[in-house]
């Protein structure tokens, strides 16, 4: 029927992207961080600054070690008044070049059935995560989707088998959504992990359900598909059955910024403004996984 090729269409596109990550998969750092929090960086700094007072220090108002109490990196692309006296002004054209815009190279040959993914990911993630959590929540995530998979293929067997027996149509499966008082979506699947922000939404586990707090507005009015806005409006960050890799490693360190700030929600992290409100909280988080199996041959 339409209804069983579809279910067979998703299920091949499923496996097509699910990554399978074994236990003893170990992660491997291809680059060195370019902070003032580096010796060799440091060192650097210094000799193109020839040892300029403050080249390395906290800014103004504190908080981290900056390139001229300014910057956080010691390589950059822009911010020309660290890098010459021509495009430079006071306090720091006396003492420009701070910094340089050279990358630092690194080559690793791909391993066939060895190297399973490339995890590309700004200094916001690494300044609150190692390879070894980023790798763990990579492996849930698939892990999960696996086990997620086989479910709900063992239910529609059950379920075709109980419907070829009464001589009636299976009933078609359908996904259960809740919502929390962050915005945030949430497939009831009855699992959880430590990194996970549930205890501080609302959301309380009974059992393998997630039983959501009382709204006086009707299911139909709350629910909204794809990220879009609820009644209160838009969501800050969604996360969802069909959600990819990578907005679980956002979502995780946007928690361990949120626990480490001592924020009472995800919401509550979100909702603050652009500018230093945020910058003062977390840098940058931007994370992309690849499926390295697609470019082995």
């Amino acid at each position: 029927s339409s209804s069983s090729s579809s279910s067979s269409s998703q299920d091949t596109q499923d496996n097509n992207s699910i990554i399978h990550l074994s236990p003893v998969t170990r992660p491997i750092d291809l680059t060195t961080d370019h902070s003032a929090y580096n010796p060799a960086e440091v060192t650097a700094v210094l000799r193109r600054c020839n040892n300029a007072p403050r080249a390395i220090s906290a800014g103004v108002g504190g908080g981290i070690k900056r390139v001229a109490g300014s910057l956080a990196v010691t390589r950059a692309l822009g911010d020309a008044y660290l890098k010459t006296p021509l495009l430079s002004f006071f306090p720091y054209k006396r003492h420009a070049p701070y910094i340089t815009a050279r990358p630092e190279v690194n080559c690793r040959p791909i391993v066939k059935d060895g190297d399973k993914v490339l995890i590309l990911a700004t200094d916001g993630v690494w300044e609150r995560a190692s390879g070894e959590d980023v790798l763990k929540w990579v492996r849930n995530f698939y892990a999960e989707r696996i086990a997620r998979q086989e479910r709900h293929q063992n239910r529609r067997q059950n379920q075709t088998e109980r419907g070829s027996n009464d001589g009636s149509a299976p009933p078609l499966l359908e996904s259960k959504l809740v919502h929390n008082r962050d915005g945030l979506v949430v497939y009831d699947n009855g699992k959880r992990d430590d990194d996970s922000d549930e205890r501080q939404n609302g959301t309380e586990m009974v059992g393998s359900k997630r039983e959501m707090p009382r709204s006086p507005s009707p299911p139909a009015k709350r629910r909204k598909i794809g990220g879009r806005s609820n009644r209160r409006g838009n969501a800050p960050f969604v996360t969802q059955r069909n959600s990819n890799v990578s907005d679980v490693i956002v979502r995780r360190v946007l928690n361990k910024v949120r626990r480490a700030r001592n924020i009472s929600s995800l919401h509550a992290l979100m909702s603050l403004p652009p500018g230093r409100a945020r910058r003062s909280k977390h840098d940058d988080i931007t994370a992309c996984v690849v499926d390295l199996s697609h470019f082995v041959l």
